[in-house]
């Protein structure tokens, strides 16, 4: 008897789970805005990669790296060709003094340096000052921080100097720190534009479109 009854109240359980179910599957096939059928699939749809900021046309990289025979300005133009998988280096241990800069060609108005370090996390400057300069010449200091700082100022692989809105065609930044082992890289450089929105240039999907396949 017990058999039977235990038998009686499953079978009632699993009647009551399906109409249960069925009428949640009905509920959503009546609300939906589109037809829902069991072929339906849902994917994401990866964003495009990303380079933010200026383009790069009619750009000029130098650098200064005393004692370095690995970052000549030929190595400079890794830093401006979109091409994340390219660098340029300092081609030894970071010191003070080491800096690289780029001639925008023209003045523009400017809020920031983004520098793309992902495939080289731990070659960010060890402190560092960011100049501009309308000429070449006569340079203005707009940010300066430390190791500490520098190191924080990484998010998703990219490297962050920002500042005020200012007019400049020269931008420089000047390492100031010590490091014994790891070289100073960039893998590209970012001129961020005054009223620049931030997107993250990782080359990974960075908002997931959802999107039917038919």
């Amino acid at each position: 008897k017990l058999f039977i009854i235990k038998e009686l109240v499953m079978r009632r359980f699993q009647h009551s789970r399906s109409t249960l179910i069925s009428g949640v599957v009905r509920n959503y096939q009546r609300m939906a805005p589109f037809p829902v059928s069991k072929q339906v699939k849902w994917v994401a749809a990866p964003s495009p990669d990303i380079h933010p900021g200026l383009k790069p046309d009619g750009w000029t990289l130098t650098a200064s790296v005393p004692g370095s025979r690995q970052a000549s300005e030929t190595d400079t133009a890794a830093a401006i060709d979109r091409e994340t998988g390219t660098r340029w280096t300092t081609g030894r241990a970071m010191r003070p003094g080491d800096w690289l800069q780029v001639d925008l060609g023209e003045t523009r108005r400017i809020q920031g340096i983004w520098l793309d370090i992902a495939h080289s996390k731990l070659d960010y400057p060890r402190g560092y000052e960011g100049r501009v300069s309308p000429d070449g010449e006569t340079w203005q200091t707009v940010a300066r921080a430390s190791e500490g700082a520098s190191r924080r100022s990484v998010r998703h692989g990219i490297w962050r100097c920002e500042f005020s809105p200012v007019d400049a065609r020269f931008v420089r930044i000047i390492q100031t720190g010590w490091d014994s082992y790891y070289w100073w890289s960039v893998h590209e450089w970012y001129v961020l534009p005054e009223g620049f929105q931030r997107p993250v240039p990782t080359g990974k999907p960075t908002n997931v479109q959802i999107r039917r396949e038919k």
